[in-house]
Order: C-alpha cells, then sequence, then structure tokens
C-alpha cells in the first residue's frame, strides 16, 4: 500500500509541476497505471512463498511458479492499459488493445490451470516410510537457502542496474525509461531450472521409482518453458506459459493414474 501511494503520489507531482524532473520522465502520467506497483510486491512476496514451499513439496513449489507466471501476465494488463488516454478511448487502440485482450483471457485461462494443477496435486504415501526421508529434508532446506541466497544477489544487482541507470540519465540530461522487472524474473526462473534439476536427483536418494523420476523431470521441462515465456514476446509470451501449465498438469494426471493402480496392485498382493 505504501509502494502504491508512492506512485500515486510521483504521477500527480508529473501532472501537476511545470517542469517535470528527468528522473519522472518516463512516468506513465495516468493514476490506473499505479496498479503495476502493488502487482510487483505481490509478485516479488509469491517468489518467497516459492522458496519457503521447496523444502515442503515440490509439487506446491512448481504451483507456485504457475501462481508467479500468471500474476506476470495479468499485471501487464494494468501497465497497457495504463498506456491509453483514458478507458473509454480503449476501443480506438486497435495495437494496444490486442496485446490487453491477449493477456486478459490468458491470464483467466492460467488461473483455471493453476487451480486444476491444484486439485490433481496428491502426496505419495510410502508403502514403506524411507530411511533417509529427514536427509532429504534437509537437502531441500539446504537448495532453499541456497536460493534466497541466490535471490538476495539479483535483488542487489537489478537494484545498482536501475540505480545505475537513473544516474547516467541525470548527468546525461536524457529521459529515464525503466524497463521494467522481466530480466530478473528470466534469472530467477534459471535458478530454479538447476534447483529443479537438484531436487530430481536428490529424490533419487529416496526412491527409484520410475514414475516419479519422470513426474519430476517433467517438472523440470515445464520450468524451462516458463523461462522462455519470459524473454518472449507478444503472444509467445502467453502460450508458452500456457503450454508450460498444460504439460504439467498431463504430467499429474498420468502420475496419478500410476500411483493409483500401483497401490491398488500392491493392496491386491497382499
Amino acid at each position: 500500500m505504501f509502494g502504491f501511494l508512492i506512485h500515486i503520489f510521483l504521477i500527480f507531482l508529473t501532472n501537476n509541476l511545470d517542469k517535470v524532473p528527468i528522473i519522472l520522465s518516463a512516468l506513465n502520467p495516468h493514476y490506473i497505471s499505479a496498479i503495476h506497483t502493488p502487482f510487483s510486491f505481490i509478485l516479488f512476496f509469491e517468489v518467497v512463498l516459492l522458496i519457503t514451499a521447496i523444502p515442503k513439496s515440490l509439487t506446491v513449489s512448481i504451483g507456485k511458479q504457475y501462481e508467479i507466471i500468471s500474476l506476470i501476465t495479468i499485471r501487464r494488463v494494468f501497465k497497457d492499459i495504463g498506456i491509453a488516454e483514458n478507458l473509454t478511448d480503449l476501443t480506438h487502440y486497435v495495437q494496444l488493445f490486442k496485446p490487453i485482450l491477449v493477456d486478459m483471457i490468458g491470464g483467466m485461462l492460467m488461473f483455471l490451470l493453476v487451480a486444476i494443477f491444484y486439485r490433481l496435486r496428491i502426496k505419495r504415501k510410502f508403502l514403506k516410510k524411507p530411511d533417509n526421508l529427514s536427509q532429504f529434508i534437509n537437502d531441500k532446506k539446504t537448495l532453499a537457502v541456497s536460493l534466497i541466497v541466490i535471490l538476495i544477489a539479483l535483488v542487489l544487482s537489478n537494484l545498482i542496474n536501475f540505480s545505475s541507470d537513473i544516474l547516467h540519465s541525470v548527468k546525461e540530461g536524457i529521459p529515464f525509461e525503466f524497463l521494467g522487472d522481466n530480466e530478473f524474473y528470466s534469472d530467477f526462473f534459471i535458478a530454479m531450472i538447476f534447483i529443479d534439476v537438484l531436487l530430481l536427483i536428490l529424490s533419487l536418494a529416496i526412491t527409484s521409482h520410475y514414475e516419479l523420476v519422470f513426474r519430476n523431470a517433467g517438472f523440470v521441462i515445464s520450468t524451462i518453458i516458463i523461462r522462455l515465456s519470459l524473454v518472449s514476446s507478444d503472444l509467445n509470451n502467453v502460450l508458452l506459459a500456457l503450454l508450460s501449465m498444460v504439460f504439467g498438469i498431463c504430467i499429474m494426471l498420468i502420475y496419478n493414474f500410476i500411483t493409483q493402480e500401483s497401490e491398488a496392485n500392491e493392496v491386491y498382493k497382499s
């Protein structure tokens, strides 16, 4: 809320000052664009929740990744609407309305797919509790801590670059242009790819069941596709994000079917 109010106040200054400072020159003058700021904080909070989910459950952490990409998509709607002169003239901006419509429909479908993924999520019931399960959980906690270090490094790096760009604009007297935070999330998901691979390898210490190995490998592919969506543009980023979720859901469907069949066979044998 504090960031939201600051953004609104800066827009107020932009619209009312006779001479707008160079630092505020790239600020969208329409108040509705301020909605972009609280969503940015919400996104970062989702990243923190994703890290805390890693020691608990791989499927929950994958679900959090889907939540993040869906929020990134819906956040673009507020950003693009803010570019328009006003909401009543939105239909006259054909080139602007197209990406807004794509993000709206894409975000809605992602919302549905996230709900389906969580509904399909089940915890595998070990017929015999592995002796080294506690070690596996400790290893996942270590990975989570490592990811926190990476997150802090990414935040500091982006803050340094952001400050450097502002100083350069002020020094050269040129309008400041904020390029967004897609690069931050792209780098974060690169780290998540390696974390998911390490989780796949570590999971072999407690079970070598084919279905679990394949499921975890599928989740790695899903994370890779999410990262590709972040570096794509226009329609491609939405399509790739949806593909990632659909792939993850299909993996969960097949995994649930196989594990349920396996449990039924064990009961029959007993």
